[in-house]
């Protein structure tokens, strides 16, 4: 096995498997996502399972310390603690959206069956519209005419019977089976968290160096760090963005506040272009019924994002990411392309993680071979002998007093 491991064709050997394999699969890529897709629809509700419970963990956490640290078995403590987190959850959930979902519901129903009304409202507006301008000379006929196609071609959007709904419930209630059975996998992996740690942790240890071990662990708890902030502090302050919402739509006496303000809320956890899509999305529904009311949604709008992005975020996130606007947008885009609303979602931790793994082991890593190869001498011109210029002002200093010395 030595020898083979050290003959010099081993090397070129593994590459050219290793480029066959890649071949096979770029030319069957179409089975072999299919197959994965496969293999995905199985393992889901297992992923599932990891984040909920990934997501409940610090609050069981936080209820065996400070409601159950009385309890003297640490099995009991655990088993405790997460009966009353999951209950908790459940509780909360069921009174939340057993008062949000009757109200949805409504509102929902009500603008899809006064959909015509409003589509017709608007039109009529539009050519009240028109003919005020053709009164001062100005042209906007075509506009006129383009929205009016576009809001016959929406009407005829809204379905007259129940089958999209019927097709609909189908793929939701596939989706309800997943999320009970992740439930219930993630209620097994919190009452087993630290049987599972435990035996990973003795699985690092005997794969990897302590040093290595050591290492993986810091970056894994700083990966922790980052998605627990990132997570809470956006629910918070996906919450505080929907309520301040509704707050002003109430006062305002406009329609579908609910509907509208849980449309802003929710897509405000997309960061960057969630708000402005939220904004949209609210604007449009608004207009239909009265257009005075998109305009006020959409200034208090922009008032709202301008306090949330300078006031609110900052003293929720603070400077723990301290990643460049730059990178969060690329990472939003590749993000997107590659895996959805998901991705979005998650750009911004997941840019964090990268950022902090480039800095503190990628260019650590370059560094100390760098070092190892070149010795002490492969220090930057800066910390060896401050700036270039100074540098080199230094040298050509002491090269004329060295002459002069020698001259005298």
């Amino acid at each position: 096995m030595k020898k083979f491991s050290s003959d010099r064709w081993v090397p070129y050997t593994i590459a050219t498997c290793s480029a066959v394999i890649l071949y096979f699969l770029i030319s069957n890529i179409g089975a072999f996502f299919e197959f994965l897709g496969v293999i995905g629809g199985f393992v889901f509700p297992v992923f599932l399972g990891l984040v909920f419970a990934y997501c409940l963990n610090p609050l069981v956490v936080l209820v065996e310390k400070k409601v159950f640290f009385k309890v003297k078995g640490e099995i009991l403590r655990r088993n405790l603690s997460v009966i009353l987190s999951v209950a908790g959850i459940f509780a909360f959930l069921g009174v939340l959206l057993g008062n949000m979902i009757p109200q949805l519901a409504n509102s929902a129903m009500t603008f899809v069956s006064n959909m015509g009304d409003y589509i017709v409202s608007l039109q009529s507006y539009l050519k009240e519209l028109s003919d005020n301008a053709s009164g001062m000379n100005i042209d906007i006929s075509s506009f006129v005419n383009s929205s009016d196609s576009l809001l016959e071609q929406l009407e005829k959007l809204v379905p007259e019977d129940a089958t999209g709904v019927i097709n609909t419930s189908k793929d939701i209630g596939s989706s309800v089976v997943n999320i009970v059975l992740g439930i219930i996998l993630s209620i097994y992996f919190l009452l087993d968290a630290k049987r599972l740690k435990m035996s990973f942790k003795r699985l690092m240890k005997a794969l990897l160096t302590d040093k290595a071990y050591r290492s993986s662990a810091e970056f894994w708890h700083k990966c922790d760090q980052i998605l627990v902030r990132y997570i809470a502090f956006s629910l918070i302050d996906a919450l505080v963005v929907g309520i301040v919402n509704a707050i002003f739509m109430a006062i305002c006496g406009m329609k579908y506040a609910v509907l509208v303000s849980m449309i802003v809320g929710v897509t405000n956890l997309a960061p960057t272009f969630g708000p402005l899509v939220g904004a949209i999305l609210g604007a449009f529904i608004l207009l239909l019924v009265k257009p005075w009311y998109a305009l006020a949604f959409l200034i208090f709008t922009v008032i709202l994002q301008t306090f949330d992005g300078y006031i609110l975020k900052p003293k929720l996130f603070g400077e723990s990411f301290g990643v460049s606007g730059l990178w969060i947008l690329i990472g939003i885009i590749v993000g997107g392309r590659m895996f959805g609303v998901v991705g979005i979602l998650f750009a911004i931790p997941a840019v964090a993680i990268l950022d902090f793994t480039y800095k503190n082991y990628f260019l650590y890593k370059i560094e100390e071979l760098k070092e190892k190869r070149y010795g002490a001498s492969a220090a930057p011109k800066e910390e060896r002998n401050g700036t270039d210029a100074d540098s080199e002002e230094d040298r050509n200093t002491a090269l004329k007093e060295n002459q002069n010395a020698a001259s005298k």
